[in-house]
């Protein structure tokens, strides 16, 4: 009985081994358009920080808050289901796999950073293909987990 224990135990230290890595920083920034579309940069430490700040039709220039361990949990689940290490660094043009482009759409850019990857991706929301769904999945999550619309509101409107 002793052996097994031992042997499950083993395992289980083996499972948490290759588990995926612990983010340390995240940015997320969402640029002008041809309109109305708020201009802001949110960042989020891996200890929970984050701090915000806004350029252009947003109700705060800048602001900061600070995640507890779920939303920590949740932040890093939404990565894991965009499956971020495998999209394109850019998303832009027909070269970079847009089906279709149309004009004057802002863009997202998301940074993800781990002990051992550093990764960015380059949105222009113009751009329409096949895995565009979970990239914007992703940018919400951030928004939503953060809670940036208590920055991001624009009061004059």
């Amino acid at each position: 009985m002793k052996n097994a224990f031992l042997a499950l135990a083993a395992l289980s230290l083996g499972a948490c081994a290759s588990s995926p890595a612990k983010f340390e920083h995240i940015e997320l920034a969402r640029t002008a358009c041809y309109g109305f579309c708020p201009v802001y940069q949110l960042n989020v430490e891996g200890d929970g920080t984050v701090t915000f700040k806004g350029e252009r039709f947003v109700g705060s220039t800048d602001g900061s808050a600070k995640l507890d361990k779920k939303a920590l949990g949740e932040l890093q689940q939404a990565f894991d289901k965009a499956d971020f290490f495998t999209l394109n660094n850019q998303y832009r043009s027909q070269k970079d796999g847009c089906t279709a482009v149309r004009t004057d759409a802002p863009s997202i850019i998301i940074r993800y950073r781990t002990a051992e990857k550093d990764k960015t991706v380059r949105y222009y929301t113009g751009c329409q293909f096949d895995g565009q769904q979970r990239l914007q999945d992703l940018a919400t999550a951030i928004d939503t987990l953060t809670q940036s619309s208590q920055w991001v509101k624009d009061p004059k409107r």
